[in-house]
């Protein structure tokens, strides 16, 4: 009975702690126990043969040399290096149109292959050779830019001409450069009159807020005179003239 009872304890010991138990009766009362490690503790049983398990890259050695998962390997049933994943790449959409060139664009290609016939084998400091070409385009004459901007007028019409037999492929936008060199999109009329009324307003008025400013802003220029709005809307068309022509 007590034998039995000792088969029982051991059998449970050894499921739950990964080790092999055994006892030799030496007597009454007297048992000798012994213990060997099970290899490959944690893996699967052979009522558990049929569930699929995780493998894993991390390893240990087991008692009989075979290779046992470690605990966390054991536990998570997770690899400690996963497979590469696969990286996007820029793709190069083909027939999409060349985007436009202002004048300054043509003015500093011009500039780069007037330097190259000249100077060849010489190389080139971009940082510098840019700063030159913005200095020389700030003192060129209306009449200098003239053929530059006439270049531009012809590829602007080429690229919208090219724009409206383009059809981007599904999912993608339309992507817009802007040229550093562009000038600003001109204030209207109204904001040409506000640039001159604001600061007298907030004289007038120190603890008025933004909004109520502006608010202001509009009373003045609605019960302006059409003579008085003359001056800043002939203004706003002769820079909005200069912009669309860029």
């Amino acid at each position: 009975m007590i034998v039995h009872i000792m088969d029982s304890l051991l059998k449970s010991i050894t499921d739950n702690c990964g080790f092999f138990l055994s006892f030799q009766n030496k007597g009454v009362g007297c048992f000798k126990f012994s213990a060997t490690a099970l290899p490959c503790f944690g893996q699967p049983t052979a009522q558990q043969a049929g569930l699929k398990q995780r493998g894993s890259n991390k390893i240990l050695q087991g008692a009989d040399g075979s290779q046992c998962p470690t605990d966390g390997a054991r536990h998570t049933g997770q690899t400690e290096a996963s497979s590469p994943q696969p990286q996007s790449k820029m793709v190069k959409v083909l027939g999409k149109p060349k985007g436009k060139m202002s004048s300054y664009a043509y003015f500093v290609q011009t500039c780069r292959e007037e330097h190259k016939k000249k100077h060849p084998e010489a190389s080139v400091n971009f940082s510098e050779f840019s700063k030159k070409c913005s200095e020389r385009w700030k003192t060129m004459s209306q009449k200098e830019k003239g053929k530059f901007e006439d270049l531009a007028k012809l590829d602007k019409v080429r690229y919208e001409r090219d724009m409206q037999n383009y059809d981007p492929p599904a999912g993608q936008r339309k992507k817009r450069f802007k040229d550093p060199n562009a000038p600003k999109r001109p204030p209207s009329a109204f904001f040409l009159f506000c640039g001159d009324f604001r600061a007298k307003i907030k004289s007038e008025h120190p603890g008025l807020t933004i909004g109520d400013t502006a608010k202001k802003l509009g009373e003045m220029w609605n019960t302006s005179s059409a003579e008085n709005k003359q001056p800043y809307e002939r203004k706003g068309a002769k820079l909005k003239e200069k912009y669309d022509k860029w």
